[in-house]
């Protein structure tokens, strides 16, 4: 079967098992994903430049179809970035994992983040996972994640973790001979990193490594 080219900025129609690197350099995205039977989509979506954002993609998830979606987020100051997903299990056996982090400099990062089983889908399982470290007073964040489920034989869970570093971690960290400013940085890169690990494309990860390990985080 001849591959599709994948495209974040328009509607997408999975028939292959696909996996996607996309750097946002665009303020608005709508898009939709429809993942057929038996298939997958990972993608990895990068938003770490100095622009506001707004992020709106639909992802709807066919018999036994998979997900994998993970969102890196940079918001520098003044920066606003707005991310609403809607993920639909309409099928069953359908799975989907949602992983967002960020790191806030002094904007705003929301997030709102659905994830819809419908009656009949029955052995679907959807997690959302969020993690936001703010890094200024003047930082405001927010993740949503929100579970609409109308069939009982599902797995269905999210988790959310907002604000500045947990003063119990920094203690244990410099306890152990770290400088405060490098267990600051074993915190952030320890949430952040195993994302950027998941990146395919050489050349995002670098550039994806080099603006993450550039932050004062002092």
């Amino acid at each position: 079967m001849k591959k599709e080219i994948i495209n974040i900025y328009s509607d997408n129609k999975i028939k292959t098992n696909e996996i996607c690197d996309f750097c946002i350099s665009e303020k608005e995205v709508n898009s939709s994903f429809f993942i057929e039977s038996n298939k997958s989509l990972l993608i990895n979506l990068i938003d770490i430049d100095n622009i506001n954002s707004s992020i709106n993609i639909i992802f709807n998830l066919k018999n036994k179809s998979k997900l994998l979606l993970n969102i890196i987020s940079l918001s520098s100051i003044n920066n606003k970035k707005e991310y609403h997903l809607s993920i639909n299990h309409n099928h069953p056996e359908s799975y989907s994992r949602v992983n967002i982090s960020g790191i806030n400099l002094g904007g705003n990062i929301l997030v709102d983040a659905k994830a819809r089983i419908i009656q009949g889908a029955n052995k679907s399982d959807t997690r959302i996972e969020g993690k936001i470290t703010n890094l200024s007073s003047v930082a405001r964040s927010r993740i949503s994640p929100i579970l609409y489920i109308k069939e009982n034989d599902v797995k269905a869970s999210h988790s959310a973790s907002l604000g500045s570093y947990n003063e119990a971690d920094l203690f244990y960290l410099t306890s152990r001979g770290l400088t405060l400013g490098d267990a600051k940085k074993a915190i952030t890169y320890g949430s952040i990193y195993p994302l950027i690990n998941n990146i395919n494309d050489t050349r995002i990860k670098t550039l994806s490594l080099d603006k993450i390990r550039s932050l004062s985080l002092c």
